[in-house]
């Protein structure tokens, strides 16, 4: 019986907070609230795309260096087998 009562409490507390917030929220206070609170979620996306954005610029740069470096080895090394560099380095 005492768990059935509280059941009831919670159901009719919970009734009573629902109808107060859709009371609140229909209201001029309630529209401005969730006004604000879309208008703060679309900016945070926005700013959001525009630090990806940001990040990918950033990490394609750093992989076009990086190719250059790489190539640059890659022809430095090449030079120095031909002119036999390697040969005096490692005798």
């Amino acid at each position: 019986m005492k768990d059935n009562q509280k059941f009831l409490t919670g159901l009719i507390i919970g009734a009573a907070a629902g109808t107060a917030l859709t009371i609140f929220l229909q209201g001029e206070s309630g529209k401005k609230l969730i006004k604000s609170v879309k208008d703060t979620a679309k900016s945070t996306g926005d700013e959001l795309k525009d630090g990806m954005s940001s990040v990918q610029s950033s990490l394609d740069k750093l992989f076009h260096k990086g190719k250059q470096f790489i190539s640059e080895l890659r022809s430095n090394s090449e030079a120095a087998v031909e002119e036999g560099e390697l040969d005096e380095i490692f005798s």
